[in-house]
């Protein structure tokens, strides 16, 4: 480069498990214009997902950062276990009786007022955005009101989940999962907190962001 130039740099990373695929795609994005199309069409495919799934930027910007402590390390999960009973022994086993299989990362949602459904829906607007990028979780609402006659909060979750249509992937692997507190032992619920990627109490509020 000579002083004041300015030079367009297109760094590439291609992974695929066969070396022939690699080397096609490395000759492709050789090409600038190339590039560019891809960039465009990549663009196009993010607005239609979001005009699909009815979110906003802020939202996906949520849902990245979720996608982050999903992926990667949860500083907060680590706070967390430090917290925890070491004398205690948590085994993902333990899920079974409940339909969890915990072979993905769990997201546990807490749930007591009925005013708090909102988080619910949020939350559940967060799974299918990960489910279009091909990652998979586990969702587990616990119901934590008092069991009575009208059960407010079980009703709503149930009408969130068939709202947004995905009464399909209730109680099976990879899918949505809700559980009442009144109905499991507290080594249950430390077991779900222990293992859980990420645990969201609906009573803290909403995300002002």
């Amino acid at each position: 480069m000579k002083p004041q130039e300015e030079v367009i740099l297109d760094f590439i990373v291609t992974v695929n498990e066969i070396k022939e695929n690699v080397i096609d795609n490395i000759k492709k994005y050789k090409s600038s214009e190339n590039v560019k199309k891809e960039f465009e069409l990549s663009k196009a495919r993010v607005e239609a997902e979001s005009r699909y799934l009815r979110i906003k930027g802020n939202e996906i910007e949520i849902y990245q950062k979720m996608l982050s402590y999903i992926i990667f390390d949860n500083p907060i999960k680590s706070i967390r276990l430090d917290k925890t009973d070491k004398q205690i022994s948590y085994k993902q086993s333990e899920l079974w009786k409940y339909g969890i299989s915990g072979d993905f990362p769990i997201i546990l949602v807490k749930i007591k007022d009925v005013n708090d459904n909102y988080v619910i829906n949020e939350v559940l607007k967060a799974y299918e955005f990960f489910r279009t990028k091909n990652v998979q979780t586990e969702i587990v609402i616990l119901d934590e009101e008092k069991n009575s006659y009208e059960n407010y909060v079980k009703e709503e979750i149930e009408n969130s989940i068939f709202n947004q249509q995905m009464a399909f992937l209730r109680n099976k692997r990879g899918g949505i999962f809700t559980l009442f507190k009144s109905e499991l032992d507290s080594k249950d619920i430390s077991l779900l907190e222990f293992i859980s990627t990420i645990v969201i109490d609906s009573k803290k509020g909403r995300n002002k962001k």
